[in-house]
């Protein structure tokens, strides 16, 4: 199921369709999380996701040339495939920390430019 979510999120990019990929990442992250079976974790992600998921429209195009966030996903994918449950957790913090760190970057742009 994952690497079905990928493989569209991966199309949407080629499409240059980037609200697609924000939506294509939501349901990637989201069913992994979701297979955890962490009802509450689940909740504050959901919560956090809410206030953060439209500014990650900022990433794109830059993503889409660096292809950052496919990587990570790939890297994901292949810790989950493996079964190894602890790599995968660094796998995505690892995701989730690079796109936080892109998007910090983007929005002081955006602010410096605007001045």
């Amino acid at each position: 199921m994952l690497r079905k979510i990928q493989n569209k999120l991966v199309l949407s990019i080629e499409d240059h369709d980037y609200k697609r990929v924000v939506a294509r990442n939501f349901e990637f992250h989201f069913t992994l999380y979701a297979a955890a079976n962490a009802k509450v974790t689940v909740k504050l992600v959901e919560n956090l996701w809410l206030r953060v998921g439209p500014m990650l429209n900022l990433l794109y195009p830059e993503f889409d040339r660096t292809r950052s966030g496919v990587r990570k996903h790939a890297a994901i994918l292949e810790c989950v495939e493996k079964g190894a449950v602890q790599e995968v957790g660094m796998a995505i913090q690892s995701d989730i920390l690079g796109a936080k760190s892109e998007l910090i970057r983007v929005v002081s742009s955006l602010m410096t430019s605007s001045r």
